[in-house]
């Protein structure tokens, strides 16, 4: 799970027609937290081996929406991967109390669900289920790539 950024360095003395060495600067989602939500135990083992495959080290998991809350205001997640539809509390539910607090207003939050014509009501991104390793990536790119460079220390 890298994203590879390149920097041009210019030689001062020399002007940039010059000295122009290109030094790449790999991006790791290691440090990036991530909660993964889903009331199923085979879907959150299916989330969580993809997410560690893409690169991530820091995942927990919860098994609903009121769980989930609890755990967003505690720990500083930079990821919620969460499922649509649970008992107890809803993932949108859930995404509707998270986004009510400005703190996670950016917070990037990636639904997922088997039904694909549920629109999208504030959420970073949409994923429809079932999903492999490259439709995981692409949205945790595209969701990922939301955020400011700054959000995560």
């Amino acid at each position: 799970g890298r994203r590879a950024w390149c920097i041009a360095l210019t030689c001062p003395w020399h002007g940039a027609d010059v000295f122009e060495p290109v030094v790449p600067v790999m991006f790791s989602y290691q440090a990036i937290p991530v909660l993964v939500v889903d009331d199923e135990d085979l879907a959150l083992t299916i989330a969580g081996k993809l997410l560690k495959r893409l690169g991530f080290a820091a995942i927990d998991t919860a098994h609903n929406g009121a769980v989930a809350r609890d755990m967003v205001r505690k720990t500083r997640y930079g990821l919620v991967v969460c499922d649509w539809s649970m008992p107890e509390m809803s993932g949108l539910d859930l995404l509707k109390e998270i986004r009510s607090e400005e703190r996670f207003e950016r917070l990037p939050f990636l639904i997922t669900s088997i039904d694909g014509s549920l629109e999208r009501i504030k959420v970073s991104a949409f994923l429809l289920k079932p999903f492999d390793e490259r439709k995981l990536r692409a949205k945790v790119e595209e969701v990922l790539g939301q955020v400011p460079a700054d959000a995560f220390p």
